[in-house]
């Protein structure tokens, strides 16, 4: 369980979104993004986060700098943050 101090200062990294505590992860309200808690610990790392494409919601791949959607085609960079506009596309 983390500290009432964390769970004010934690953002999603790629989105910048709310973050809910599950029993073992951090899920981003935004965009999805789920974030594993180690020994209580979060790790907030793109690399370490399970992502979900904004448009289709299905787990993307990710690569070199890049996650991919297998689903939908779709392409998001690791090294920007996630665009708004993508975001809003999503929401239906």
């Amino acid at each position: 369980m983390l500290s009432k101090v964390l769970k004010d200062v934690l953002v999603c990294t790629w989105c910048l979104g709310p973050l809910d505590e599950g029993a073992a992860t951090l899920t981003c309200t935004r965009c999805g993004a789920v974030y594993a808690l180690q020994d209580g610990i979060p790790n907030m790392l793109l690399d370490s986060a399970r992502l979900h494409c904004p448009n289709c919601r299905r787990e993307m791949k990710k690569g070199e700098g890049v996650a991919v959607c297998e689903a939908c085609g779709r392409k998001f960079s690791l090294t920007e943050r996630l665009p708004a506009q993508a975001l809003e596309k999503g929401k239906k």
